[in-house]
Order: C-alpha cells, then structure tokens, then sequence
C-alpha cells in the first residue's frame, strides 16, 4: 500500500472550496461565516484506514516486495497509517491539550499495533471527563505506556486489547487473531516477570493484568468468564503483596482503587465475601487521598457482596425461630445499606444531575427494536458520570432484590411481621421499578453520539463513542433485565437492546451476555 497524502479532516464545503477548514466543532467557522450549513466532518475510522483501489494496492504488494521489512504491513486496513511518516499519530503525553501530532509516540514502532494502540489512545483513553467522574486506571496508562519497553508485557498487553477491540468493527475481525497472538506474548512475559519479588507487585504489572482482564472483556468469548475472575484474582494477590502502605502515589492509588473494584464485582457476581486486605484499614486504606464521587460509591458498595453471601447461607439452613430472626436481621441490613447509596446519590455535586431532552409518552409497538422506552430520556455530562449513577442504581436494586428474597424465605410469621415485610416487600419493589426505569431513561444518552455532548465536541470517532457507551449499559441492562418486579414487556425491551449491543460488538446472544458479566460494577474501565 502506498501513501496517499494526508487524510483531510476539514468539512465537504471546505474541501469543494478547496479552503483549509478550522475543523471546529459542531460547525466549523467558515461555514458559520459564510450562512453555510457546515455538512460535518468525515468518520475518522474510515480516515485511518481508507480503502484503496486494486492497482493502488499492486503497487504497493510491488513496493513490498522490494523492501521485505514492509511485507508483514500488507495484510491490513491499517499499513497506510502504519508506514505513513506523516501520519497524524495521538500524542500520549497526557500534559499536551493536543490530540493529535505528526510525530511517532516514544515507544511505538511502524506497525500495525502502533496504528491500533493509536486510535486506542485517542478515542478510548484520553478523553475530556467531569473531574469527578475519574475512577478508572487507563489514565496512568499512557506515561506507562511510554516508559515501557516495546517487548515489554504492559505494551504487548495493550497492543492485545487494542487489536481486539478494532477487531470488533465490521469487516475488521481478522485482527482479532493478532490480538490473541500478542495477548499470548504477554501472558508468557508478564509469567516471567511475576517471578522476581521486585516487579511482581510494581505499578506496571499491576496495569498489565489490569490489561489482561479488559482484554477478557473485550474479546468476550464464550469460555472466558474464569479468565477474567482468574486475573481479578490474580491482581488482588499482587496488591496484598504491598500491604496497606505500598500505595503513596497518584497512580499507584488509582491502580489499587481498579483493582478493588474489580473485586468486588467479581465477589457480587459470584456471591462470596469480599477478600480481606492486610491492615488495619483493609479495603479503604486509601481514604488518605481525595475521594471522589465514584469512589465513595465503591467503598459503600463493599458491603454488597458480604450481605448476599449471608443471605445464601442463612437461606440453605432448616426452618426455625432463629431463622426467622436472622432473616429479619438481613432484610433491615439490607435497608442500611440502601440508605448509604441513597444518601451518596442526595448529596452529589448539583453538575451530576440529568436533564431531560425528551420523552415518548406510549409504550412502543415494536417493543425488541424499539430505541427508546416509554417515558423521558435523560442526558448526563459525559459517559462516565452516566456509567456511575447507573452502578448506583444496580447496587439499590440489589439490595432490593435481598429483601424481596428474604421476605419470601420466611417461615410461618408472626401476624406484626407480616405487616412489617409487607411494607418494605412494597417499597422494595418501588424502589427496584424506579432504578430500573431510571437506567432505561439513560439508554439512548448512551447509544446517540448527538447526545454526548463531550464526545461529539471532542471528535471522538462515532463509533467508538457508541461502543464505550453500549459496554457501560450490558451491566445495568443485564440486571434490570432480570430483575423480577421488572414488567416483562419493559424485559423485551432490554433484551432488545442487549442484541443490538451485541450486533454492533459483533457478538452473539451467548457472547453479550459473557461481556454482561464481566462489566466492572463500579470501576467500569474506560472502553468497551
């Protein structure tokens, strides 16, 4: 493949009038001051990889043949980008405002994982956030990135999740097998590394098996739910290993807060108790440093899986007085720690409230296809504020959802009890209705770019902005899709737009419920 000059990233009008577009968003100035309509700009996947006709690509097999250092470039949509010197690689210097520069990142070869790890960086990872929105770990990825070396398993590991999430557009899934040859790479080094006490708990080998487990998600096959608990497990082993006062830096406590939330989804998905952590502290050993919104959520949340464990046991055991009892006792914890996240969601920054841009006020006819459910459509700030106040809403539906299963474990009860869990069996099932319409009123933000402000000021590509959105609702719209006081019509159309998240990630029904499972409850990372 040969270069074709530089991509233009100016509007059609600028293009036509062969005037050099400011490429300012949503119109671009010269439109504005000539009473044009700006037409909007080109999608930038299809400017990175852009197809060429068949002689172009001779030439280029030609070209290939004459220098056998380009031959592995030819098999991909990505060489043009890849051998293009002048490509406008992202610059991942995370103190640059620029997202784009015509110069090659430290540590980034020509190849197609530079092209892959490019785009990832620019439409998954560098992205304008509410400062409180923040809870992830792929911020400290870049500087990571960038000190690494090339064959080192945090880029072999990122090059692996970046090839496999491209791999997920259309026509593109044939990368998905270098994503699994260079998440086999990383794997066999970060095995190797993990050997030596001295990095087998640093900052970078933590990132790597917090690379590993988004590649689980990603690839979301359908026999990968015990590898992505494997490197949960295996990331959680490594930061015991620092003990509550290893963690002194930004980046070191941003990785220890991934690691925790990852934790505790696995825990709340597979109803075990949440494993101690070495100190006096244990999990919150980070309170030293700010909290932000998201994280109080978490270290609220922590309760969670230690309260379904208990409902499991005391359910398994023979009808008795004692039983009751404890039931009781259960039902009414349960009520606490709902009274936490309400109080969390009351006393947030006024900026984290939503504002309502429509409503369709009948139920729809197709429900499966439908876009949207009956009622309003909520916006958010940014996809990531959204992700959060949805994790929210599934931790209080999960409370609900111990006490309506408790109630329904009593045994023969006094007359005042029935009265007692009569009340909070209906305010549960309210409450568990609310949260559920809530996130449904949240779908559309999630799924229409032209709903993100954020994302469509920043530029970020369509489809990228769609994904990341889809991969934040597969969690909540599992949940609530199968929650019982749910109403079935309003189930179908969940189920609906479950599959149309899967079709755009190209998965099956059996696959989009694997990637479901294996959302990160309240540490959701950045990327779909």
């Amino acid at each position: 493949m040969v270069y074709c000059g530089k991509p233009s990233r100016g509007c059609q009008c600028c293009k036509t009038r062969r005037i050099k577009c400011d490429e300012a968003r949503p119109a671009c100035g010269n439109c504005k001051k000539s009473g044009r309509e700006c037409p909007g700009y080109p999608d930038e996947f299809d400017l990175i990889f852009r197809n060429e006709t068949s002689a172009t690509k001779k030439r280029a097999q030609k070209a290939s043949n004459r220098n056998r250092s380009n031959t592995s470039f030819s098999r991909s949509l990505f060489e043009r980008a890849a051998l293009d010197p002048k490509f406008p690689f992202f610059d991942i210097d995370c103190s640059s405002p620029s997202f784009w520069v015509s110069s090659i990142p430290a540590g980034l070869e020509y190849s197609v994982e530079a092209a892959a790890t490019s785009f990832f960086f620019r439409n998954f990872v560098y992205l304008p956030l509410n400062s409180g929105s923040g809870r992830g770990y792929l911020e400290y990825l870049i500087p990571m990135y960038n000190q690494a070396s090339s064959d080192s398993p945090l880029q072999l590991a990122t090059h692996a999740v970046a090839l496999s999430a491209l791999g997920n557009y259309p026509g593109n899934s044939r990368l998905k097998v270098d994503a699994r040859k260079a998440y086999g790479r990383a794997l066999n080094k970060i095995n190797e590394a993990i050997q030596d006490p001295l990095t087998a708990a640093s900052d970078h080998s933590l990132m790597t098996i917090l690379m590993f487990s988004l590649y689980e998600a990603v690839a979301s096959t359908d026999k990968q739910p015990t590898a992505w608990s494997n490197h949960v497990d295996g990331a959680v082993a490594l930061a015991k290993l620092r003990g509550s006062d290893g963690w002194k830096t930004k980046e070191s406590v941003g990785l220890f807060r991934a690691i925790r939330m990852c934790m505790l989804t696995s825990a709340i998905q597979r109803a075990k108790p949440v494993d101690e952590y070495p100190g006096p502290k244990g999990w919150t050993c980070d309170d030293n440093f700010e909290q932000n919104p998201a994280n109080r959520l978490a270290i609220i949340s922590l309760d969670l899986p230690n309260l379904r464990r208990y409902a499991v046991d005391v359910v398994s055991q023979s009808p008795s007085l004692n039983k009751n009892a404890e039931i009781m006792h259960i039902m009414k914890m349960a009520q606490e720690v709902d009274g936490r996240l309400e109080h969390w969601y009351l006393t947030l920054p006024e900026d984290w409230g939503h504002r309502t841009v429509r409503m369709q006020l009948e139920e729809p006819v197709d429900v499966f296809n439908a876009p949207q459910w009956q009622g309003p459509v909520h916006i958010y700030d940014d996809l990531f504020m959204a992700n959060i106040i949805n994790d929210y809403r599934v931790s209080r539906i999960f409370c609900q959802q111990i006490i309506l299963n408790m109630s329904g474990a009593l045994s023969d009860p006094a007359p005042e009890t029935l009265i007692t869990v009569h009340g909070m069996q209906q305010h549960a099932m309210y409450v568990a209705r609310t949260m559920a319409d809530d996130v449904c009123s949240s779908v559309p933000f999630h799924l229409e770019i032209d709903l993100q402000p954020r994302a469509r000021d920043s530029g970020q590509e369509i489809h990228a902005a769609e994904a990341t959105g889809g991969y934040f609702l597969s969690w909540p719209l599992f949940v609530i899709g199968n929650t019982d006081c749910v109403p079935m019509r309003q189930r179908e159309w969940i189920r609906g737009r479950l599959y149309r998240i899967g079709q755009d990630f190209g998965l099956s029904s059996a696959q989009m419920m694997t990637l479901a499972q294996k959302s990160v409850l309240t540490s959701g990372p950045s990327f779909p």
